[in-house]
C-alpha cells in the first residue's frame, strides 16, 4: 500500500509479473519520489532485456527496475549484471534516454556511479532483503 496525495493506492494478487510492472511504472514518482522519472517499459540491450528503465533527474543517473512474481534466488546475479552491463554499454542507455525524453545528454553527463537496480516482488529471500 502507498499514499499519494493523501490517497491510498492499493494494489494486491498481481496475477501476471507484468501487472506488477505496469503497477510500477504507472507509480515511479509516487512510489520512489518525484525525482525519478519513467523512461520505457522491457528495454533491450545486448541479449538483456530490464523491465522498466527509470531516470533520477537530480542525480542524472539511471534506475533500473526488475519485477518478480515469484521469489527468485537469482535477483541479486541479475541485479549486478544489469549494473555490469549499464557500465559497459552506457551509451545505448543515453541514446535511449535522448531519444525518448528529447534531451542531448552526452556520457559525462550521466553519473553512471549513482545508478542502480531496484527490484518490487511480493516475495523476498532472506538474502535479498535489507534489514
Amino acid at each position: 500500500m502507498l499514499i499519494k496525495n493523501n490517497r491510498l493506492l492499493k494494489q494486491s494478487n498481481f496475477k501476471l509479473e507484468k501487472d506488477i510492472q505496469s503497477f510500477v511504472e504507472k507509480h515511479i514518482p509516487d512510489i520512489l519520489g518525484e525525482k525519478y522519472k519513467f523512461v520505457c517499459t522491457e528495454f533491450s540491450v545486448v541479449n538483456f532485456r530490464i523491465d522498466t528503465l527509470a531516470f533520477n533527474k537530480e542525480t542524472k543517473s539511471f534506475i533500473l527496475i526488475e519485477n518478480k512474481k515469484v521469489e527468485n534466488k537469482s535477483l541479486v546475479d541479475q541485479g549486478l549484471t544489469y549494473l555490469k552491463l549499464l557500465k559497459d554499454r552506457r551509451a545505448d542507455f543515453i541514446l535511449k534516454y535522448n531519444e525518448i525524453k528529447k534531451t542531448n545528454y552526452n556520457i559525462n553527463d550521466i553519473d553512471i556511479s549513482q545508478s542502480k537496480v531496484i527490484f518490487f516482488s511480493p516475495y523476498y529471500n532472506k538474502y535479498v532483503k535489507i534489514p
